[in-house]
């Protein structure tokens, strides 16, 4: 056989194999949704398959550039999951629970102390918010041991509305 013979054969053969592999395993088809959005044009094509453009968590919807979110502070995320169960608690009237979970709040509003603020955050401000969050939760832990429900869902309230401010911050 001639070197051209070799590469015509390598080719048939490259080709069956090619087309076997690809009987074998059919792509999916495609839903009515997925074709409704293909003919809207939102997905990308790509050699192999059809998907979404969805963009990554993190990044700005209009492009891929990652943007910074200064809101997941850690210190600040705990807090937020240690008072958002008190808050319903406390709509639904169950003071009680608030009463029993005050310690941890107290605990994650004094770590707030070592939260990192990037360098474009109003520093002055995030401090002054601060401080008057921790203190609102010190009279919140107070109010616990001696005062009635109704004072200590007042007092849950006023803590919630300085978290707000604290946050607001950081965005």
């Amino acid at each position: 056989m001639k070197c051209y013979q070799i590469i015509i054969v390598a080719i048939a053969v490259l080709t069956l194999a090619f087309t076997l592999t690809a009987m074998a395993d059919p792509p999916p088809r495609e839903s009515p949704a997925t074709q409704t959005a293909v003919s809207s044009g939102n997905y990308q094509n790509d050699a192999l398959a059809v998907r979404p453009v969805v963009p990554d968590e993190g990044t700005d919807s209009g492009s891929n550039k990652k943007i910074k979110d200064k809101s997941k502070f850690k210190e600040i995320k705990d807090f937020h999951k240690s008072l958002k169960p008190l808050d319903d608690a406390a709509k639904k009237g169950n003071i009680k629970k608030v009463r029993s979970s005050v310690n941890v709040l107290i605990q994650r509003s004094n770590a707030l102390s070592k939260c990192k603020l990037p360098s474009n955050t109003n520093r002055k401000e995030f401090i002054k918010a601060r401080k008057a969050l921790q203190k609102s939760v010190r009279t919140l832990g107070k109010s616990c041991k001696k005062q009635s429900d109704e004072r200590v869902a007042a007092d849950l309230n006023t803590v919630n509305q300085r978290y707000q401010q604290l946050e607001a911050l950081t965005q």
